[in-house]
């Protein structure tokens, strides 16, 4: 499966982008070029052969073509607009359910119950925004695919983010150092016993328990300010369904609350950089 999410981005709900594909919808539909490529052989011939007939039907077939395009760009392009950004929404739902489901069950894994719990938090809060913009707006209108639309796609790069960071966290937990305490041990012996010199392999053994010590420590770290980010997205969502403004109001609050998505989803990408860069070092080392 393509990976949605580097597909559709905010810019995909946005007012320019809805134009264009409104124009596209009417300048490129079959009903506007095929009537008129028709029309135009239709004249080459009644030009060839001089049939008069011919020239009205070439007439006929450019008017279809332009009346359609017009149909389409002045009358249905509401229609089209929501349209356009339903198909492009409901493509990020089925992953966002997924993303959401699988984040849990990796916190779970983790025994970040707290976590967890802020995800299915989280999960209700956005419920309940896409039910106030049923409410403000009305299902049927472009401004809400837009608005939820654009919501969404920082919702579910937020989610990836995160999921990454706990699969990194869980991958990690199946690293087992007791191999070097072990090793540690047995050179220890050998020194001790006066069979070899074993002071830089143990100091080299030791320093890469302590790497991974670190490294864990870091984790932790990382999967707080995971936590942290959770609950800023749940409560950018909760003032989302808490607006009972006017609609232009409403979009301008919608404006500010997807900077504020914007911006938590570059603060988890900076922490999954982080948790990359951090493991990255650590296999270096280990």
């Amino acid at each position: 499966m393509k990976n949605i999410q580097q597909e559709i981005t905010v810019t995909d709900f946005s007012d320019v982008a809805v134009q264009k594909a409104v124009k596209s919808s009417g300048y490129l539909h079959p009903l506007t070029l095929y009537p008129p490529v028709i029309g135009i052989g239709t004249g080459v011939v009644a030009i060839l052969f001089g049939v008069e007939a011919l020239f009205y039907l070439a007439a006929l077939g450019i008017l279809a073509g332009a009346g359609n395009a017009a149909l389409r760009i002045f009358f249905l392009k509401d229609k089209i607009a929501l349209n356009f950004q339903r198909m492009k929404r409901k493509a990020l739902a089925e992953q966002a359910r997924r993303a959401t489901e699988e984040l849990e069950l990796s916190l779970l894994e983790l025994g970040r119950e707290r976590a967890a719990k802020q995800v299915k938090y989280l999960k209700d809060t956005f419920f309940r925004f896409k039910e106030k913009l049923v409410t403000q707006i009305g299902k049927d209108k472009p401004e809400y695919e837009q608005y939820l639309g654009s919501a969404e796609v920082m919702y579910l790069a937020a989610l990836n983010n995160l999921k990454a960071v706990a699969d990194n966290e869980r991958d990690k937990k199946l690293i087992d150092v007791e191999d070097s305490k072990h090793r540690i041990e047995e050179l220890k012996r050998e020194h001790a016993d006066g069979i070899r010199d074993n002071t830089d392999e143990i100091d080299a053994q030791q320093r890469q328990i302590r790497s991974f010590e670190l490294a864990e420590e870091n984790s932790r770290d990382l999967i707080a300010e995971v936590e942290g980010s959770l609950t800023a997205l749940t409560e950018v969502t909760r003032s989302l369904s808490e607006i009972t403004a006017t609609r232009e109001s409403m979009r301008h609050n919608v404006t500010q609350a997807m900077k504020k998505f914007h911006h938590i989803a570059d603060r988890n990408k900076q922490i999954f950089n982080r948790v990359a860069r951090s493991w990255q070092q650590l296999q270096a080392k280990y």
